[in-house]
């Protein structure tokens, strides 16, 4: 009994349990915030606002591509610094991304003015809100860099701490903004993220304010790695946001909303496994650069994820009126008999996630392909077949369901 005892403390111990479960219990309280937000906002919105709002939120995913790209580049060359302890090259890198997000974001600013009107046609919402949508991106984006530091650096209780801030804020400031409608809610977003961008320099500031020397990573490497990688994360946040859209575009504002709920009660699966990929991305990327054995972690990672989303998905089915109704009301029941079906699809697009995300920790970045292809399939089946929302869920869980068998295949037998 006693050395089962010490097993499990062993294990939990271990520095990626410790870590993901620090992110998990952050991520928790998060996702309480995120889904009381959602809820109140739902709420006070009601389901064709709401419906809309989910539309702008799934539209800002496929925008905030640039924040995952970022995000995963900053983070594995931020991790290389560390496994070579070279941190007087950790300012440098940091100020260096600043300056090109900065003239990323103005070039951006251009697109997105041009291609306002086109957007809300094709949405059927006012042109004028993507506008705001973006300026949500912008107030965003910079926090990234920040995030990527904590996270290479293992910073993990500190990035717990800041992002339930943030989740706060934006809750605090979306409750706010929610009875001017629409407008409300978005500006409340902006300010929140002005504010968490402030606090997020607290637990760096030690890292950022040595002194600099050259960045040894030369810019052919990082643009090498940061083309498929943009492909590759254009590929996994297209196939859980895209749908949404297309849904928006095809069916009545009341399915839309419907479904708008549907995909914010089955991400509580793909929050809660999340943690994992987080924690596991830099501590791989250290094994791959000290050339040691990750393979071990790897297979952990996924049987973990798998057994937590099954158990998830499972209660979807066992109880999706009360799911529905506590987050919602009886305002969504339309969602009921969708929850199940919709906790599979978000189960394998989750072991999707992480799959992709360890390709790419440890640099296998052809990954593109595959999490690329499997979004043009799902876009393509989607706008040919809409005959009802299960026809789209369906699809969805096809796709998902060979994307995350090719990616094991792939990972057994492809070649770095």
């Amino acid at each position: 009994m006693n050395r089962f005892l010490q097993k499990i403390k062993d294990a939990l111990m271990h520095p990626l349990a410790k870590g993901s479960l620090i992110i998990l219990v952050g991520s928790m309280l998060a996702n309480v915030g995120a889904y009381a937000y959602h809820v109140l906002v739902g709420r006070l919105l009601g389901p064709v606002i709401y419906g809309e709002f989910s539309a702008l939120l799934s539209l800002f995913y496929i925008i905030n591509i640039g924040s995952g790209v970022v995000q995963t580049i900053l983070a594995k060359f931020f991790s290389q610094l560390r496994a070579r302890k070279l941190l007087q090259e950790v300012p440098t890198l940091f100020w260096g991304a600043f300056r090109y997000i900065s003239v990323a974001v103005l070039i951006g600013m251009v697109f997105v003015v041009i291609s306002a009107n086109a957007l809300g046609e094709f949405l059927h919402i006012s042109s004028s809100y993507f506008i705001w949508l973006y300026f949500i991106f912008v107030s965003f984006i910079f926090s990234v860099i920040n995030i990527s530091i904590m996270q290479s650096f293992q910073l993990f209780l500190a990035s717990s701490v800041v992002t339930n801030i943030g989740m706060l804020l934006r809750l605090v400031f979306g409750v706010l903004g929610a009875p001017f409608g629409l407008i409300g809610v978005l500006i409340g977003n902006i300010i929140s993220n002005v504010i968490s961008y402030v606090i997020n320099f607290v637990p760096i500031w030690g890292l950022i304010r040595v002194k600099s020397k050259p960045l040894s990573i030369s810019k052919a490497d990082a643009a090498v790695y940061s083309v498929p990688t943009l492909l590759a994360t254009l590929g996994t946040i297209a196939l859980y946001s895209q749908d949404v859209l297309l849904v928006k575009h095809f069916f009545s504002p009341y399915e839309a909303g419907i479904y708008a709920s549907l995909a914010v009660l089955g991400k509580v699966i793909f929050y809660a496994s999340a943690a994992l990929g987080f924690v596991m991305f830099p501590m791989i990327v250290e094994k791959k650069e000290r050339k040691e054995s990750y393979h071990g972690m790897v297979l952990s990672a996924l049987g973990a994820v798998a057994a937590l989303s099954s158990i998830l998905t499972l209660g979807y089915f066992i109880a999706p009126a009360f799911i529905v109704r506590i987050m919602y009301g009886t305002a969504f029941d339309g969602a009921i008999p969708f929850m199940g079906l919709f906790g599979i699809f978000i189960t394998f697009f989750t072991l999707v996630n992480l799959l992709t995300t360890i390709f790419l920790a440890i640099g296998r970045t052809r990954v593109w392909v595959i999490t690329l292809g499997a979004a043009f399939v799902q876009a393509v089946g989607i706008w040919f077949f809409h005959s009802s929302l299960y026809q789209v869920i369906y699809i969805n869980i096809g796709v998902s369901a060979i994307a995350c068998i090719v990616l094991l295949v792939y990972y057994r037998y492809g070649k770095e």
